[in-house]
């Protein structure tokens, strides 16, 4: 895959002088490509072709790319809780053990692995301790210290670097984005293919604006404001089931608007990427809270981040984040949304 040349070429030496690990530790930033890395090593393994790449064009390449080959088992997060239950784990556990249709071996994709709950996470290790032949273990995550250093110390570890604008920019250009849109969306993309697709689709960044214009609002801090910030994401007057995911891409939006406002205050030789008007707004109001005001933004952001899915009402959450925006304005004696 674009980027990754490196990484593949690696994978496909192993794959060729026999030397391939049972178990990987995909570690890397959100949507830096880890997964479709994970289901294109599986391509590579299943190949007609046989040659430790994948054609992308045969049935076996084409059902591990889809998630559909009977060799390998995806498993994700399950539940109210979002997490990887031992009863899966025990299922997969099986799974992993039975004879394989083909005569490789079975792969397992656990993504994100860092959602293991503790049971799990020790069945796991038992498996990974006496590997089934032929098998693979493929554990992606964004957090690798949310997984037990039992496991982590068992598989061999892999980190995934932010995607270069370039790349993204390419990317976003053969998707059939203007030049100058792609630009823009790269530079405020940290290195996410996931954050680029989002930003480049005008329905997406337009709540994604209004949002932030919401949080950054004079008004921020009020009930009625949180309110209205959860419905501008969920599209109703109330939360839906991918809310909470859509509060958090935009709080990472936030953050990437947080650093381009620190390196314009300490003046890096960096020049900024080019921005809408409105991020522009964005950056010199988050600018004028200053160096300390920022550092306690992005620490207050990173908290709400990591607290978004134990927090039963989202509203009272924003309602106090954004209360706490408006308090750092006031350090800085600003009036919120006011630059």
């Amino acid at each position: 895959m674009g980027g990754r040349e490196a990484l593949a070429a690696g994978f496909t030496r192993a794959i060729r002088d026999g030397r391939l690990g049972h178990a990987y530790l995909f570690r890397g930033p959100e949507g830096v490509g880890k997964r479709e890395f994970a289901l294109r090593l599986v391509a590579a393994l299943e190949c007609q072709r046989g040659d430790g790449t994948p054609c992308l064009t045969c049935d076996p390449c084409r059902a591990a790319t889809l998630e559909r080959h009977p060799d390998l088992f995806v498993v994700g997060p399950e539940g109210a809780r979002r997490v990887l239950p031992i009863e899966r784990i025990r299922r997969l556990v099986e799974e992993m053990s039975s004879r394989p249709w083909g005569g490789r071996g079975r792969t397992a994709i656990l993504d994100p692995a860092d959602r293991l709950t503790e049971e799990a996470a020790n069945c796991l290790l038992a498996i990974l301790e006496a590997p089934p032949p032929g098998s693979l273990f493929l554990l992606v995550t964004a957090r690798p210290e949310g997984v037990l250093p039992t496991i982590r110390s068992r598989a061999m570890d892999v980190f995934f670097g932010p995607l270069s604008p370039g790349e993204i920019e390419k990317r976003l250009g053969e998707s059939g984005l203007s030049a100058e849109r792609a630009r823009e969306v790269a530079g405020l993309a940290e290195g996410s293919w996931h954050a680029a697709r989002r930003l480049a689709d005008p329905g997406h960044w337009a709540a994604h604006e209004a949002f932030l214009d919401g949080l950054l609002s004079p008004r921020a801090g009020d009930v009625e404001t949180a309110a209205t910030l959860v419905a501008t994401l969920s599209g109703a007057e109330g939360e839906d089931s991918g809310v909470r995911a859509r509060v958090d891409e935009v709080l990472s939006e936030l953050l990437a608007l947080a650093r381009n406002a620190l390196r314009a205050l300490i003046q890096t030789p960096r020049p900024l990427p080019p921005l809408s008007p409105a991020d522009r707004r964005h950056i010199a109001h988050l600018a004028a809270l200053g160096v300390r005001g920022l550092a306690r933004l992005v620490r207050r952001t990173v908290e709400l981040r990591d607290g978004l899915e134990r927090s039963a009402a989202l509203p009272l959450a924003l309602e106090a984040y954004a209360y706490d925006l408006r308090e750092m304005a006031g350090r800085a004696g600003l009036a919120a949304g006011g630059a």
